[in-house]
């Protein structure tokens, strides 16, 4: 519950767009057309905690979309990554961590924070080059008071 009152809707993504199921109602309605669909189905789907903005990811795009502005970032290209192996919010920092296989079409390991409110403004956390495809990965954050 959060406001006050109990969740009514559901969103979710799909190759071409966010979409918004108000499982009370049981009635489907397309939020937003991305401006290039995936070019297959989205692995992940993440969203800040007000939901205002979303992190779609396939193993081979990346997009950005903020549903205030209307801003959309293809990360793919901004950060010259692919094949996405985790994506997390940091509520306390309002960070988003994305964890990627391939960076300049390298294999390795490639871990990336960027700003909820401007994705260009980011930082490699880690850029190792090892030629090994990651088949499962997490990303936790730590906090030490």
């Amino acid at each position: 519950m959060k406001h006050g009152r109990d969740p009514t809707h559901i969103y979710f993504a799909k190759e071409e767009s966010i979409m918004e199921l108000n499982f009370d109602t049981e009635e489907t309605r397309e939020i937003v057309t991305l401006q290039e669909p995936l070019s297959r189905q989205p692995e992940f789907f993440y969203m800040n905690d007000d939901q205002t903005v979303s992190i779609i990811a396939s193993l081979d795009d990346c997009i950005y979309y903020h549903h205030r502005t209307g801003k959309f970032v293809n990360l793919k290209e901004a950060f010259e990554i692919s094949n996405v192996k985790e994506i997390i919010y940091d509520i306390e920092a309002q960070m988003f961590y994305l964890l990627a296989n391939k960076y300049m079409e390298k294999l390795g390991v490639f871990l990336i924070k960027f700003e909820e409110e401007n994705p260009l403004e980011h930082k490699f956390f880690l850029k190792y080059k090892n030629k090994l495809d990651i088949a499962d990965a997490d990303i936790a954050v730590m906090r030490n008071p």
